[in-house]
């Protein structure tokens, strides 16, 4: 049995860990757009707060990974900032800032945060793959989220192309950046002690 510090006992093989990242993390998607396109984002942020308690209660180094979730959180906000301030997408639900990408958009990258070390440490080592699939997973992601009512195109194909342009970067760099940062970046878990 692996030990968790201050915790309980969980004996998961890392498949099992992998499969369970999986799960939440589809949930929590699911949870984070339908709640924002409901005009309750403040429930999938909830889900993911309490996700990130529960992800950090098991990692190696806790200081470490927070850090890791704080800068993907904050780089992946400003970014979809940057994508609403092309014009081409707008959200109909949580507008804190005007100008800015609302608040739940945050809540969804601390879960993508989250699910790097876990679940995508082996494309670190496959860059060209990461980047094609950051270029066709972003813009399926927001098509996904604009059928649920979370967010509108104003202009789909220009939309789809800023959005893509930039996960070609944004993915590969993040998993550079879990394995610079992860408690254990030797291991194929990222910063978990399964």
């Amino acid at each position: 049995m692996s030990g968790v510090p201050g915790s309980f006992l969980i004996d998961l093989s890392r498949t099992h860990w992998r499969v369970l990242y999986f799960v939440l993390g589809q949930a929590g998607w699911l949870i984070c757009v339908l709640s924002a396109a409901g005009g309750i984002g403040w429930l999938g942020v909830l889900y993911v707060a309490l996700l990130l308690a529960a992800h950090l209660s098991w990692a190696e180094n806790r200081s470490r990974e927070a850090a890791f979730v704080a800068i993907v959180t904050l780089a992946g906000w400003a970014w979809e900032s940057l994508v609403l301030k092309t014009g081409w997408v707008a959200y109909p639900n949580g507008m804190v800032l005007a100008g800015y990408a609302p608040y739940w958009m945050a809540g969804l990258w601390a879960l993508f945060a989250l699910q790097i070390n876990p679940l995508f440490s082996w494309l670190r080592n496959h860059w060209a793959l990461a980047a094609l699939l950051g270029a066709v997973g972003g813009p399926l992601s927001f098509r996904a989220g604009a059928a649920l009512g979370a967010i509108r195109f104003v202009d789909t194909w220009a939309a789809f192309a800023v959005i893509a342009s930039g996960w070609a970067v944004i993915f590969p760099t993040l998993l550079w950046l879990g394995k610079r940062m992860s408690a254990n970046p030797g291991g194929d878990h990222g910063a978990l002690h399964p």
